[in-house]
């Protein structure tokens, strides 16, 4: 049997996946652990796995939380100021962390997991290059666990950030090659305006330190949505049946079941509260994003339904005092046991989360997805592609807007029938578990 190691970004939505595949591998008699982060300890040690923590000076107990900045709502004036130097005080100490790395301190990470003696490292995709170059530094074959979709340059496939469907003739394909030029270009006048401001190029930082860490420059490839990706295998976690037919095929590029964890700990909820002869519609934007104006217009909508019995998950950065005319048919909590009542919605309004995402298409539920950032408008774009919801604007719809695109979530049978479809095939896919070939074939010498 193998020794196999997680490397996790520590968020509770990140690592249910990551959890529900080491929980198999578990099973099958495998040696199972975690490494990164201190925070992801927490999350891990209900499991019965031990994270080995590395990086403690850098990243202490603690340190995620005061890193995500859940509030959508910018605002102007002193308010971005203050959110742009807090920018910029990050980044800066990133870039301190870099260079604490190039200097020698990324030695830390092979002599911290040595002695658990790793067969292979999954790396999720989500966490910053460093902790792949790390994991390579061991000189152990490493493979990416790819919570969202893949994110790398492709002359058919747009970028995550775009609604765009891929490309089937020559405008499709100019419509893509722009996307990903546009994203490109952003990307040079960001970190044109970090310089002005003090703070190193990012790209050109962590190139450095690959070549520090005798990582093949060849194989460093910074043309990708994010962050840049070493040459190794991908499995994401989703079935292909969600992606854009024409992303499939790519070499070292697994699309394997969902890793929905059916078993993991939700909190408590009013079930008594729910009124079973009304349309359930739940709503909720993740556990780390939150937007006042948004949901107060979702609030808005559903006052004019009195049919809909509304759920709406607040996030951990709101209250219910903060909204105003909620109707009787609204129930607001700070946190939902999510699985659960998906399992009993009629359609879900949701910020295309991928995690949030595939437990929707799991249970059959419609979706209504207002996308926010990063890879959430490619998730609405294969919601939309594949027939199984409807997306709206997340700035500019209104309560009408709303209430129009969740009446024809709940009413189009079409919508109903492909998204009853999807689950089938997700749930089959679920049960064969095709992550477990693959990782265990990755353990193999031969492979290697």
């Amino acid at each position: 049997m193998a020794a196999i190691l997680f490397c996790p970004l520590p968020l509770a939505s990140a690592m249910n996946a990551s959890l529900a595949i080491a929980k198999a591998l578990r099973l099958r008699g495998h040696r199972v652990a975690f490494c990164g982060m201190k925070d992801a300890e927490a999350i891990v040690a209900p499991h019965g796995f031990e994270n080995i923590a590395v990086f403690e000076d850098w990243f202490p107990q603690g340190f995620v939380r005061t890193w995500v900045k859940g509030g959508v709502d910018r605002g102007f004036g002193w308010e971005r100021l203050r959110f742009l130097l807090d920018e910029r005080r990050r980044l800066l100490r990133h870039e301190a962390f870099i260079n604490f790395l190039i200097k020698g301190g990324i030695e830390e990470f092979p002599a911290a997991v040595a002695p658990f003696a790793p067969d292979l490292i999954l790396i999720d995709s989500a966490v910053h290059t460093h902790w792949a170059l790390a994991a390579y530094r061991t000189g152990t074959p490493c493979a990416y666990l790819n919570q969202c979709l893949p994110g790398i340059e492709d002359p058919v496939v747009p970028p995550l950030h775009s609604q765009l469907p891929p490309a089937t003739d020559a405008a499709g394909g100019q419509a893509v090659e722009q996307a990903w030029d546009a994203l490109f270009a952003s990307r040079r006048r960001a970190n044109l305006a970090a310089r002005l401001t003090g703070v190193t190029d990012w790209i050109e930082h962590l190139t450095r330190l690959a070549a520090a860490c005798g990582y093949p420059s060849d194989r460093f490839n910074t043309r990708t949505e994010l962050m840049p990706v070493l040459d190794l295998p991908i499995l994401t976690m989703c079935p292909d049946a969600f992606e854009f037919p024409q992303a499939l095929g790519r070499p070292g590029r697994h699309y394997v079941e969902a890793a929905i964890d059916l078993t993991r700990q939700e909190p408590p909820f009013p079930w008594d509260a729910l009124d079973p002869s009304r349309a359930l519609v739940y709503v909720s934007l993740g556990s780390i994003a939150f937007s006042q104006s948004f949901l107060q217009r979702v609030i808005d909508a559903a006052a004019a339904e009195p049919g809909w019995q509304l759920v709406v998950n607040l996030g951990t950065g709101l209250d219910a005092s903060a909204f105003t005319g909620v109707p009787s048919n609204a129930i607001l909590v700070k946190g939902t046991p999510q699985l659960r009542v998906i399992e009993r919605a009629a359609v879900m309004v949701n910020h295309a989360g991928i995690g949030t995402v595939k437990e929707c298409i799991y249970h059959g539920v419609p979706q209504v997805a207002f996308p926010i950032f990063f890879d959430q408008p490619g998730a609405a774009a294969r919601i939309r592609y594949h027939g199984i919801g409807v997306v709206g604007d997340f700035a500019t719809s209104t309560s009408k807007d709303i209430r129009d695109l969740v009446r024809r979530a709940l009413t189009d049978e079409r919508i109903r029938d492909r998204a009853a479809a999807m689950s089938r095939t997700f749930r089959e896919v679920e049960e064969r578990q095709p992550s477990m070939a693959v990782i265990e074939h990755l353990c193999r010498p031969e492979a290697r």
